[in-house]
């Protein structure tokens, strides 16, 4: 699951995820260094594969109380 707070900034981020090179990524969205159950490699491989489509994006209450 990824939240944002406009359904055209997570699409936007989901296809910088997906397709800028690994470095600029990293830069872009300070990241450090990838963990032993997240990596971004794995991610972008994985985001190209899935065709991201807006149809899947839905809204949810955050933290309503």
């Amino acid at each position: 699951m990824t939240l944002d707070f406009t359904k055209d900034a997570l699409l936007a981020k989901l296809h910088d995820f997906a397709y800028l090179d690994e470095q600029t990524a990293r830069d872009k969205y300070k990241l450090t260094q990838d963990s032993r159950n997240w990596k971004l490699p794995i991610v972008q491989q994985f985001l190209k594969s899935v065709n991201i489509n807006a149809k899947y994006v839905k809204s949810i209450v955050y933290k309503p109380f």
